[in-house]
């Protein structure tokens, strides 16, 4: 997994009285008492003991304490420290596998309907929110770019990779265009882009359009200006989000200014692509606790997220976003499953 930090290692027990505090943090929420985790070691040790191992972690700043006479819980260097050093990792659960193999094999493979597939996925299995930064497919080949009628003045534009890759948007018109006019749309398009990359192809079309509009050519000045809606379109990255009416019931936050700070992130999704943009760069999974993604609205969360290929670059990343007491044991292989069904399906393998 990723790392985002060098840490100094504890001693033995410190590591054991660390991990059993955040496996009872992340089942119950709340701060935990040394009493409590006395009672989680196999041997015998006192209340006594771990709370005085409890008072050198929060010295390290590894734990805070919330009240005075309460538990502890563990702080962003806590959580990072059990994410590097003392988590777990198992392969995901043979049934849960299954599942998602179901759920991609029942889907088609237009580009966005795999992304939203991907992060209802991502949201139903983790029961939090799933997000997805789709990819710019900029050195995807055309292999066609066809216009069909879908109504009054709408048509349907399909583009269509030379690796099988299928995306399609609704475009609205300013006037009927007749059957002749989109037959000759469609021939001057496939003979124009067919081979051609998508740089390469909106390239094309700025430099044609002008011509076009200098020879009072109609139909011509149409096929560009469609095209690269088409072009514009398969070419720009965006988010996927689901699953937020899910997250924001389990940020058990009662500060509701802090809730809607992260509600507006969601909604505006611009931090979360730069979180996902940071993945990118990671060789497998990343996690993101708190303030470590950089935003001071994203404190109470975590992201847990891994990079997908296409061919075997890097062309995007998807992840789970939940509270920072997130059962990352079981996020981890879930979101490393995704990324690499995903990664499968994009590069025209069988899952």
């Amino acid at each position: 997994m990723h790392s985002v930090s060098e840490e100094k290692r504890l001693d033995r027990k410190s590591e054991e009285v660390l991990a059993s505090l955040m496996a009872e943090f992340i089942s119950s929420g709340e701060a935990v008492a040394s009493s409590t985790i006395s009672k989680r070691f196999t041997r015998k040790i006192s209340s006594a003991a771990v709370r005085n191992i409890m008072r050198r972690l929060e010295g390290e700043g590894l734990l805070e304490q919330v009240h005075t006479s309460g538990g502890r819980i563990p702080t962003d260097k806590g959580v990072r420290y059990y994410v590097e050093h003392l988590m777990s990792v198992e392969d995901l659960p043979e049934r849960e596998a299954d599942e998602i193999i179901k759920e991609y094999n029942m889907s088609s493979y237009n580009l966005s309907d795999l992304f939203v597939k991907t992060s209802e996925i991502l949201s139903e299995f983790s029961n939090l929110a799933g997000v997805v930064k789709t990819p710019s497919l900029s050195d995807i080949m055309i292999k066609r770019i066809e216009f069909v009628s879908f109504g009054s003045k709408r048509l349907l534009g399909i583009f269509v990779g030379t690796d099988g890759i299928v995306e399609n948007r609704i475009i609205c018109l300013d006037e009927d265009l007749t059957h002749m006019d989109l037959e000759r749309i469609n021939n001057y398009c496939n003979k124009a882009f067919y081979g051609h990359t998508l740089v390469s192809a909106r390239k094309k079309v700025k430099q044609e359009l002008e011509e076009a509009k200098k020879e009072y050519d109609r139909i011509l000045t149409k096929a560009l200006v469609l095209s690269d809606e088409v072009l514009s379109e398969v070419d720009r990255s965006s988010i996927m989000i689901n699953g937020v009416t899910v997250l924001a019931s389990r940020l058990d936050l009662i500060d509701t200014g802090k809730l809607y700070a992260i509600m507006r992130v969601l909604e505006e999704k611009g931090l979360i692509m730069e979180i996902l943009d940071k993945a990118i760069h990671g060789d497998s999974v990343s996690v993101f606790v708190g303030a470590e993604s950089g935003f001071e609205a994203m404190s109470e969360c975590a992201i847990v997220a891994a990079p997908y290929r296409r061919f075997g670059n890097v062309v995007g990343a998807l992840g789970i976003l939940g509270p920072k007491r997130m059962n990352y044991p079981r996020i981890v292989p879930l979101v490393e499953y995704a990324a690499g069904c995903v990664s499968r399906i994009l590069s025209g393998d069988s899952i």
